[in-house]
Formats: C-alpha cells, sequence, structure tokens
C-alpha cells in the first residue's frame, strides 16, 4: 500500500471514529497530543472533566510516539474536517506551521498545550517552565547524591522534541553548577526498548563510576529503570526521572527509581478547554499558563514548585 494511499484510509478510520452522532451533538474540542504516553491520558481526563461541565465533546488523538510525525498530520488533517470550535495542539514538529495557520482561518480557537511553535509565539500555550523544571531536577537531585559524587548521566529523548530538549539543558545548565560533570549525554530513543539498550550499554562501557542519571520523560524513565537493573553496580546511581506512571511509581517504591518530577496535566487539559471555552462566551483573548511542578519520593510525598524552583 502507498504512504498516500495509507494515509488517506488512516484518515478515514479517524472520521469515522470520531463523527458525533446528531441525537447528541455539541459542539467539540479537538485534543492532538504528542505521542500515546500515560501523561496524555491524564491530560485528556482534564479536559473531559471541563468538556463535561462546559458542555463540549472532546475529540483526543495522538501519534503512539514523539517520532510519529506523519500520524500527528495526518490527525490534524482529519481533525480540521469536524468543524470543532477548538482544538489544542501539542504540536511534534515545526512543520505543523502551515496546518496550523489553515485551522486558524476556519475560525478554530487555536492553543498549544504542552509545547508551542518557535515561529507562532501569538498562540497561547498551556505548559510546564520545561526549562525551569530540569532546573528543578537538578536541584532535587544534588542532596541525594553522595560526598564523593562527580559524574552524572544525561539519557535524552529525542532532538526535535521541544519540551524535553528544554527540560534537558536546564538539567545540565543547573546541575553543573554545583560542580558536577555530565560525562554521558546521550539520546535514547522513543520506545522503552531503545532507551534500555542505550542506558544499559553507556553504563556497562563508561570508564568512570556514574553517581547521578537524569532521564527527562516517561519513556525515558521507564528505559533507564530496566535498563540499569540489567547491571551489577557497587552503588547504585541516583536515578531521577520525568512524569509518573503506575510503573514509575512502583519502581520508586521499590528503590529501583530514587525520584521523578511530576507535572500536572490534568490541569493543563481542564484549563486549555476552560480557556477556549472563556474566549468562545466572553471574547477574551487566552493567555498562556504555566503549570506546576511536584518532586516525587519514595515516601510519596512530594515537594511543590509553582514554578520549577526547587522549595
Amino acid at each position: 500500500m502507498s504512504s498516500t494511499l495509507k494515509a488517506g484510509f488512516y484518515k478515514l478510520l479517524i472520521l469515522l471514529t470520531l463523527s458525533p452522532n446528531p441525537a447528541f451533538a455539541r459542539d467539540c474540542i479537538g485534543l492532538v497530543t504528542g505521542s500515546g504516553d500515560n501523561f496524555w491520558k491524564e491530560v485528556y481526563q482534564g479536559a473531559k472533566k471541563a468538556g463535561d461541565e462546559f458542555n463540549y465533546r472532546i475529540h483526543y488523538r495522538g501519534p503512539s510516539t514523539e517520532a510519529g510525525h506523519e500520524a500527528q498530520g495526518i490527525i490534524l488533517e482529519a481533525f480540521s474536517t469536524l468543524g470543532c470550535v477548538g482544538l489544542l495542539l501539542a504540536p511534534n514538529h515545526p512543520d505543523r506551521i502551515e496546518q496550523v495557520e489553515a485551522i486558524r482561518n476556519k475560525n478554530i480557537v487555536t492553543m498549544f498545550i504542552d509545547r508551542g511553535l518557535p515561529n507562532l509565539k501569538d498562540i497561547p500555550v498551556v505548559a510546564t517552565d520545561n526549562y525551569a523544571a530540569g532546573r528543578f531536577a537538578a536541584k532535587n537531585m544534588v542532596p541525594l547524591l553522595p560526598p564523593n559524587a562527580q559524574n552524572i548521566a544525561v539519557f535524552r529523548l529525542q532532538k526535535d522534541v521541544v519540551t524535553t530538549t528544554a527540560r534537558e539543558q536546564g538539567f545540565i545548565d543547573e546541575i553543573t553548577k554545583h560542580g558536577l560533570q555530565v560525562v554521558i549525554d546521550a539520546y535514547g530513543g522513543t520506545n522503552v526498548g531503545d532507551v534500555k539498550y542505550t542506558v544499559y550499554k553507556a553504563l556497562k562501557n563508561s570508564p568512570v563510576a556514574i553517581h547521578g542519571i537524569f532521564t527527562p520523560n516517561e519513556t525515558t524513565t521507564i528505559g533507564a529503570v530496566e535498563g540499569t537493573a540489567l547491571l551489577y553496580l557497587p552503588t547504585s546511581p541516583i536515578l531521577i526521572g520525568f512524569d509518573a506512571n503506575d510503573y514509575i511509581k512502583k519502581a520508586i517504591k521499590e528503590n529501583k527509581l530514587t525520584g521523578t518530577v511530576v507535572q500536572k496535566p490534568h490541569d493543563m487539559g481542564y484549563i486549555g478547554v476552560a480557556l477556549i471555552h472563556n474566549f468562545l462566551k466572553s471574547g477574551s483573548p487566552p493567555k498562556s499558563v504555566v503549570t506546576g511542578l511536584e518532586f516525587l519520593s519514595k515516601n510519596m510525598e512530594s515537594v511543590k514548585s509553582a514554578n520549577g524552583e526547587a522549595h
């Protein structure tokens, strides 16, 4: 099957699954995510809560991984034909600009969620301050490191993902302020298996002991937990992840993961829909909103940070 034919077939499937029942017709808002991680399911739950409250049907779709650039484009094309009044989008590639402009030209109220696009700064964003979130992770790691700690590893996600890139840079900038060195700086990939292998290989071949590891999202965190489990290390490194699901929480309880930075995905989804609703009803232009962070450790008590600064 040709790529064009596959794209058309995929679009048809999306339209069939998203077409509203005329008997229960109500205005719809699209939520197009960056991947299929648990994080996005929580964003959807927040969006759905607001949709139920303000009487909107929420159409929720996204590619399976952040590498699904073509898939997200097809999903966006399908959404643009549904007649929705609003769109919440987490663009997973810079080439979304033309599609976004075409959607806005249809008078669909458009907001970004989780990340924006550099060339469309006039579109408001509901998101974590990702650079500050990386610094927040580093600040929480430092007091947990042993006194002789020197060497840190960062296992990144993928080059063109703006959210994780900002977290990675924020972490590196902050951790080096404390006299620590990032001696491993590697891309793990967008699926757990690839990250697991990258972590295992990098730690096994490292000429120096690694005292701390940072991973910038759900996929890389799970991969790092599984990768370190394959090795016999005299001293386990402090492993700080990002985002949370049942697996990650269990890993913390079992001492396989030191802690994780948790965003507010439910709040993101709810706020995004609420802002679109407010604009449609009052004409008040939506503004960007920065949502908070928490650091979750073994006792499951969290250290909160409204703006990415450690308290």
